[in-house]
């Protein structure tokens, strides 16, 4: 003979516990864990105004869209870039070339610069306004 057997139903269960588990854990690796530390806060990064930018290429080989050349305003010919077209010791020789100018054009006078011995050449640009 079987006897029936009555399930008693079960209390409710409160989650209270289980969230003040939580809680604690939180807590625990909060105060456990640690944070790397931000190396970038200490880094004071350089400041560049407009009036800075004018001063830098102040020496710079301009060539405009005839192909004509500035250098420390005066004009000079192509057969003298190599004896008048001196940076510093250790600076870039700085190049302001008319969006205009000719590729082929500003190919041949980078060679001849390089050919007469400048080693460091920069091309100065400008960044598109829609470009970011």
């Amino acid at each position: 003979m079987r006897l029936r057997t009555t399930r008693k139903k079960s209390a409710f269960e409160s989650t209270i516990p289980l969230i003040n588990i939580v809680f604690l854990m939180l807590i625990f690796f909060m105060v456990a864990g640690t944070i790397d530390s931000d190396v970038a806060r200490d880094i004071d990064p350089p400041q560049v105004s407009a009036e800075d930018e004018r001063d830098r290429i102040a020496n710079a080989l301009v060539v405009d869209e005839a192909g004509v050349f500035h250098y420390q305003d005066q004009v000079i010919e192509e057969a003298a870039l190599p004896e008048t077209v001196r940076p510093e010791e250790g600076e870039p020789l700085l190049i302001v070339a008319d969006r205009n100018l000719k590729g082929a054009q500003l190919t041949a006078i980078l060679k001849k610069l390089q050919a007469s011995g400048i080693e460091q050449i920069e091309i100065v640009t400008v960044r598109a306004a829609n470009e970011r």
